[in-house]
């Protein structure tokens, strides 16, 4: 006699990440409005054995910028994001490239996002 199948949708959330981590990876501006800089941080943590420097971030989008600051070098950085409200024209998409001086992860990525005020 006939069997019946039924798909059953289970939810998985899997990870695949080096030694090397920025957290978050993704950093929320929500609505970006006013005259002065928002900035907002995120780390940079090395949880392999050999020391790892960051070497630079670069920004695609003229409205952000940002910097960084070891706490332990080699092993721990924070990263100071800025965001110039005078400078988003529509809702803010833009990612960092942070540089180092890995051969297994030369390149991190942190994503930026932002909403432009009503009316613009």
């Amino acid at each position: 006699k006939g069997s019946e199948e039924s798909a059953i949708n289970v939810p998985i959330r899997a990870e695949v990440s080096g030694q090397l981590r920025v957290e978050p990876s993704t950093l929320s501006f929500g609505v970006i409005e006013g005259a002065e800089p928002i900035t907002r941080q995120a780390r940079f943590d090395n949880r392999g054995d050999r020391k790892v420097a960051i070497t630079g971030i670069e920004s695609r989008d003229p409205a952000v910028k940002a910097n960084f600051k070891s706490i332990q070098e080699g092993k721990r950085y924070v990263i100071n994001v800025e965001v110039d409200p005078k400078k988003v024209k529509d809702d803010l998409r833009a990612s960092l490239e942070v540089m180092t001086d890995s051969t297994d992860e030369p390149l991190l990525t942190l994503s930026i996002y932002g909403v432009a005020p009503a009316g613009l």
